[in-house]
């Protein structure tokens, strides 16, 4: 439950940074609309644009990096169930032996 509200509070505060920050830049192309010349106008959208697109390009590769780190741990936990089970059935062996060893003598 805690996890829940944890990843919900954190993509409320994600929108909303979001969404205040293309208003800001929204209202900023449009205030300056009438007082810049087209190059300059094209220029404010370029930056826009390019923004947006850095923006995207960061929240890409975190998730990416996250997801990556996932895998691995998953990949490193499985490698230490398998040597777990390994030595698990080594020491089976071992008592299986001994047990038998007793009996015979």
């Amino acid at each position: 439950m805690k996890k829940d509200t944890n990843k919900l509070l954190k993509g409320l505060i994600i929108s909303a940074v979001t969404f205040l920050a293309g208003y800001a830049i929204t209202m900023l192309s449009f205030n300056f609309f009438e007082n810049i010349t087209i190059n300059q106008m094209r220029a404010v959208f370029a930056a826009d644009i390019t923004a947006l697109i850095i923006t995207g390009c960061i929240a890409y590769f975190f998730y990416e990096n996250k997801k990556a780190k996932e895998a691995k741990r998953k990949a490193t936990e499985k490698r230490r169930l398998e040597r777990v089970e390994a030595l698990r059935k080594e020491k089976d062996e071992i008592n299986r032996i001994i047990f038998q060893a007793n009996k015979v003598a």
